[in-house]
């Protein structure tokens, strides 16, 4: 019969301690991650996350941080009673960001028992009225030459006309020129043209870096700058 008793007592022993382990603040996010789509450049884009607390206790939100400037979050109240639910408002900042697919990430510090640090990540394919390709002009000769040509591609997204022109050159670029002057992208449409530079012969080495920028006739877009890299053979 002492057997069945300290038996009898260690459950309730061990029911207790799995009690007292569940009970506290208890975090629950109504979903982990949104994805924004297609964003515009400089655009702002918004959307709102519920967190509730499950728990028995006050539920405190500590801090929200995010992994990149371009994306803010913002909590409607610090404390969360439990069976309760509070919003953070998350809005994402596509103002001089490259073109493609981003993923960025929201940090939630709780004193919540069974997630003390919750995260939430946010996706955007963020979208150009224009773009060109390639952005990285790379090219391998023999030996130097004066000159050289890129054929590029224009992509216009918008339903109006674009106009590309050479603004700046710089470095190892004496002069560029586009092949027409000036490219006229149709609105939603592509269109091939070429890129000619005139190049500075090295005083030394055999690599010839540079960037040529091309102008834009549109209020998101003023330029785009194409990063150029020339590696001439082995000087004999």
């Amino acid at each position: 019969m002492r057997y069945k008793e300290i038996g009898f007592t260690l459950l309730v022993w061990l029911l207790q301690a799995i009690l007292v382990g569940a009970a506290g603040p208890q975090v629950a996010l109504d979903r982990s991650e949104h994805d924004f789509g297609e964003v515009q450049v400089e655009d702002v884009v918004q959307t709102r996350f519920r967190v509730s607390n499950k728990g028995d206790a006050p539920l405190i939100i500590d801090e929200v941080r995010t992994s990149c400037g371009c994306t803010a979050a913002v909590t409607q109240s610090k404390e969360v009673s439990p069976g309760q639910n509070t919003e953070i408002a998350v809005s994402y900042d596509s103002a001089g960001l490259s073109p493609g697919k981003k993923t960025q990430s929201v940090f939630i510090h709780t004193n919540g028992g069974n997630d003390p640090v919750s995260k939430i990540q946010i996706f955007a394919n963020v979208v150009h009225p224009i773009s060109i390709e390639p952005t990285n002009l790379i090219a391998k000769l023999p030996h130097f030459k004066d000159r050289i040509s890129f054929p590029m591609t224009a992509k216009n997204t918008t339903g109006q006309f674009i106009t590309l022109v050479v603004s700046k050159v710089e470095g190892a670029i004496a002069k560029a020129v586009l092949q027409p002057d000036r490219v006229v992208v149709q609105p939603n449409s592509e269109i091939r043209f070429q890129i000619e530079m005139e190049l500075k012969k090295p005083a030394k080495g055999n690599f010839l870096n540079s960037a040529v920028s091309i102008g834009v006739d549109h209020p998101k877009v003023s330029q785009i700058a194409l990063r150029c890299l020339i590696r001439l053979g082995e000087p004999k």
